[in-house]
């Protein structure tokens, strides 16, 4: 296929690439996938790079090959972007994914910016849920409590409705509690938190959730009250500590060849 027919894939910014002809590379020439989509990725103004990089995610190109392709989607400007390609390196390439999420974390904004209503950047927690690393959790725990409190209540809303496995509970709840003295308020009202919350009293009520702690949640609450879920939850996490403890390791597996 020469160039010139791979341009023509590309040359419709406002309908998006040619479908039909992106079928069929898809399909029958999946070598040409990296080049179109790095021609969309460096300049976007000439088409929408997300069907091409879908068609990566699905092609039989081999593992190292669209890890490259990821790992361009990872360093994007574009967050959606950034969110794609983290998810395809954690498949192709652990090693690269793990540099890739660091960098992903570290640029989250500090200072407060506009974001869509379902904030995509608060998404990279995501990523750091699936994880057991501890400097990971330090990582988004430190560029949360630096963020604008609206970033960082989006992150805590991810993390805290998360519905963590058992090996990640305590993770979750030890991530929430770090928040407990955060007095930083809301300066507007998000998606289902409300205007002036508090950032403790919103970690307080996501932790409540987890430790199954009942929360009213359309009462109205004085300073007193906040003070005293607060409390109660701190009670709460410190048996859930205790609780944790008592219990046995798991048994470690052995290596292989023993």
């Amino acid at each position: 296929m020469s160039d010139g027919s791979l341009e023509q894939v590309v040359q419709r910014p406002d309908l998006g690439p040619n479908m039909a002809m992106l079928a069929v590379i898809e399909k029958k020439y999946p070598q040409h996938l990296p080049k179109l989509c790095k021609l969309a990725l460096e300049d976007m103004s000439r088409v929408d790079g997300a069907p091409l990089v879908r068609a990566v995610h699905r092609s039989s190109l081999p593992r190292q090959t669209k890890a490259e392709v990821f790992l361009l989607e990872a360093k994007h400007h574009c967050v959606e972007y950034r969110l794609a390609g983290l998810s395809g390196l954690r498949e192709a390439a652990a090693d690269k994914f793990r540099k890739a999420l660091v960098d992903s974390l570290e640029r989250l904004p500090n200072a407060a910016v506009p974001f869509p209503l379902d904030c995509p950047e608060a998404d990279v927690a995501r990523f750091v849920l699936k994880e057991e690393d501890p400097a990971l959790w330090e990582l988004l725990q430190k560029v949360a409590k630096r963020s604008d409190v609206a970033l960082r209540m989006e992150v805590l809303r991810r993390v805290g409705q998360s519905k963590p496995s058992p090996p990640q509970r305590q993770r979750v709840l030890d991530f929430l509690a770090a928040f407990l003295d955060d007095t930083d308020r809301l300066k507007s009202p998000l998606r289902d938190i409300a205007d002036r919350m508090e950032a403790r009293n919103y970690a307080a009520v996501q932790i409540a959730e987890i430790l199954d702690i009942e929360v009213d949640a359309d009462k109205e609450r004085t300073a007193e009250d906040w003070a005293k879920l607060r409390a109660q939850v701190r009670e709460a996490l410190q048996r859930e500590s205790a609780k944790s403890k008592k219990q046995p390791a798991p048994e470690s597996k052995p290596k292989r060849g023993q």
